[in-house]
């Protein structure tokens, strides 16, 4: 998966849901940051691309990237 994320200049930010591979995965985007959290059984991993860097994901643990403009 790819996230290329932009807000509107109006908008502050956004937060949706969605399955990935049979997981749910957590998207929170605001001016500053991008925030993904994988669920799913404890240990479970996945890998996505964010602005086009590669970032590890673990179930149940948030992880925090800086955007960049």
């Amino acid at each position: 998966m790819t996230l290329n994320p932009w807000l509107p200049d109006d908008w502050d930010g956004i937060r949706f849901r969605l399955r990935w591979r049979g997981r749910p995965l957590h998207v929170a985007v605001d001016r500053t940051h991008v925030e993904l959290l994988l669920g799913g059984p404890a240990g479970g991993s996945e890998e996505v691309v964010v602005s086009g860097e590669a970032v590890s994901l673990t179930a149940g643990e948030p992880v925090r990237i800086v955007r960049r403009r």
